[in-house]
């Protein structure tokens, strides 16, 4: 039962991170805008849901992509291409504001691990 909360813990606060972390670089004018938190939860559920289905496709395939940041960075672009287009909310303009905004996702997301390293 202890598995379970840690677990449904975990994911509730990795959810509520990607959800700050967006509404973050939708604030920093990179070619991403989101208009609030909902929007924001709503693309972090989004695109968390569709990168666990990469990952799982990479693994019944056995694939083990050699540069797993680049292609974990582009692959997160396109989705969050995605999600600006079903959320409304949330835009993206194209795929170049797309990357920046998955590069800029993943630098908040680095600082913000290495700043919780650094507490703990």
């Amino acid at each position: 039962m202890g598995n379970l909360i840690g677990l449904i813990g975990g994911l509730v606060i990795g959810i509520l991170f990607t959800t700050v972390v967006f509404w973050i670089v939708g604030k920093l004018g990179l070619g991403m805008k989101i208009d609030g938190f909902g929007p924001a939860l709503l693309a972090a559920l989004l695109v968390g849901l569709l990168n666990m289905i990469a990952t799982m496709i990479w693994n019944l395939l056995g694939y083990q992509p050699t540069a797993v940041a680049a292609t974990h960075i582009i692959l997160t672009a396109g989705f969050l291409l995605i999600a600006g287009s079903k959320i409304k909310g949330m835009e993206v303009k194209n795929f170049i504001s797309a990357l920046v905004a998955s590069l800029a996702v993943a630098g908040v997301t680095w600082l913000a691990s290495w700043l919780v390293g650094a507490l703990l």
